[in-house]
């Protein structure tokens, strides 16, 4: 797409890409770039237009008790599947495997400490 400065500038970007506009000259931009000179004041030249932008709707992460069951519904699933891949040396679920089926970020301190409490629970239901 082809942006155009009110100014001479050069656009550095996190990319790597660094592009020199020149006052009123349409100029090329990578789609990596939009971002940055639009920040810098660029605008659409004449006769293009902005491409549509997918409206990115907020990740709601649980917190609380409901995090809580939620975790501790993956440990019921984890320990009905058995399946050694899924524990470390320790026997505490893998905080990968647990954040790629859980849908959020989950580290493991909170699940070792989670897994203790689930622990616990389960020798009470015993």
């Amino acid at each position: 797409m082809k942006m155009v400065m009110n100014r001479d500038i050069t656009v550095s970007g996190l990319s790597g890409h660094a592009i020199r506009f020149q006052k009123n000259i349409p100029t090329h931009v990578p789609p990596e770039m939009m971002e940055d000179v639009m920040a810098k004041g660029a605008i659409p030249a004449e006769g293009q237009e902005m491409p549509e932008v997918e409206e990115v709707k907020p990740v709601t992460v649980p917190v609380g008790i409901r995090r809580k069951d939620i975790l501790f519904q993956e440990f019921d699933k984890m320990v009905a599947e058995n399946n050694r891949n899924d524990f470390n040396a320790h026997g505490v679920p893998k905080s990968t495997v647990v954040k790629t089926n859980v849908g959020f970020h989950v580290d493991s301190i909170e699940i070792r400490d989670l897994w203790n409490d689930y622990k616990e629970r389960q020798a009470q239901e015993d």
